[in-house]
């Protein structure tokens, strides 16, 4: 596999077969499936240089124009990264054909979704959340069932008056889902705006927020244990 190590969110050094490129400052995908990590232009303008690595080797596979946020397996083996720019977000195929899953679209103040992060479940779903200018929390999340390119948009539900700002997931499946961050009140003083942890569940049919939590705090990652424990 060569010199590929996660160091936090930052860099992650690639082998050296990457002629003068040796690190990548965003990595997605889960070993010892295909993984993707990305390198952004120190040039502005120049876009992010997208690598996949499979069969025990670095490739060079596009540039992309805009702002990779997500990599995700699909059906039939394709697969697709997530690529915002100055208009909103979209998907494209980084292998594979065919029609592209559509993103909700925003009324009047920007896309459905912004600063979006993706990801895919273990049974070939797709999801993403992000920030919303519509959704009264600040907060939504799209999800697409395995091969469908129409999604679920979802506003996420916090206490009134609370800002959302999700951090991280854990996905078990389409009936077990969890988004985890934290949530702020915009009504506060600036110099006094504490943060409490958020944390958003999913049965497959609604999203509930979770009430007994920390007064403060705000969750920034989460990892889940092979028995469960998260």
């Amino acid at each position: 596999m060569g010199a590929l190590q996660i160091v936090g969110d930052t860099a992650v050094p690639l082998d050296k077969k990457l002629d003068k490129l040796t690190w990548a400052n965003k990595i997605y995908g889960t070993w010892p499936e295909p993984l993707l990590a990305v390198h952004t232009s120190a040039r502005g303008g120049q876009g992010e240089v997208v690598f996949r690595f499979a069969d025990d080797k670095w490739t060079q596979v596009r540039t992309a124009k805009g702002t990779v946020h997500g990599y995700a397996t699909w059906t039939n083996g394709r697969e697709l990264v997530l690529i915002e720019d100055s208009t909103q977000p979209r998907f494209e195929w980084l292998r594979g054909s065919g029609p592209r899953p559509r993103l909700h679209v925003g009324k009047g103040c920007g896309p459905g979704i912004s600063r979006p992060s993706l990801h895919s479940l273990p049974n070939g779903d797709m999801i993403v959340y992000g920030s919303s200018c519509t959704a009264l929390t600040g907060a939504a999340v799209e999800r697409w069932a395995d091969g469908k390119v129409t999604g679920r948009y979802d506003e996420l539900p916090a206490p009134s008056g609370w800002v959302v700002k999700i951090q991280d997931a854990v996905l078990v499946s389409r009936d077990d889902i969890e988004l985890f961050g934290l949530r702020v009140d915009p009504g506060a003083r600036a110099d006094h705006q504490p943060a409490k942890p958020y944390i958003a569940r999913c049965d497959g049919k609604a999203w509930q927020a979770i009430d007994q939590l920390p007064q403060s705090g705000a969750i920034l990652a989460v990892s889940r244990a092979p028995d469960g424990t998260v």
